[in-house]
């Protein structure tokens, strides 16, 4: 785990006294593209989303997916999840599901995006 995430996580482990068990019960959603760019050759070719693009580039979805979670997670705030957005997250849900599901199923690799069938 990069040393940008462990810190603030050990931290926020500590001052709750540990409560929530396990480190990882601390980590953010925001946390996974670093992590994911540090362990590149293990966790990019199943969690690099697109074709194209650096590892950064390709964990944008995560920074993405959060960014409508904040919304929603946030809707005091008077903003709502758009239908665009919605479509959105089916996109990367689905595709996810490819490439765990395909891997936990026994499959070689990861799905290829141009495979999938959007609802």
């Amino acid at each position: 785990m990069p040393k940008s995430v462990r810190t603030p996580v050990a931290e926020r482990q500590e001052d709750d006294d540990n409560r929530a068990g396990s480190r990882e019960a601390y980590l953010d959603l925001i946390h996974y593209p670093l992590i994911i760019a540090n362990n590149w050759s293990l966790l990019g070719p199943i969690l690099g989303y697109g074709k194209s693009g650096d590892r950064h580039k390709k964990t944008e979805w995560l920074v993405r997916v959060n960014d409508i979670r904040k919304v929603a997670m946030h809707a005091s705030r008077g903003a709502s999840v758009s239908f665009e957005q919605l479509s959105e997250l089916d996109t990367y849900l689905i595709w996810l599901h490819g490439q765990v599901g395909g891997l936990a199923a026994g499959a070689v690799g990861p799905v290829d995006e141009e495979e999938l069938v959007l609802p």
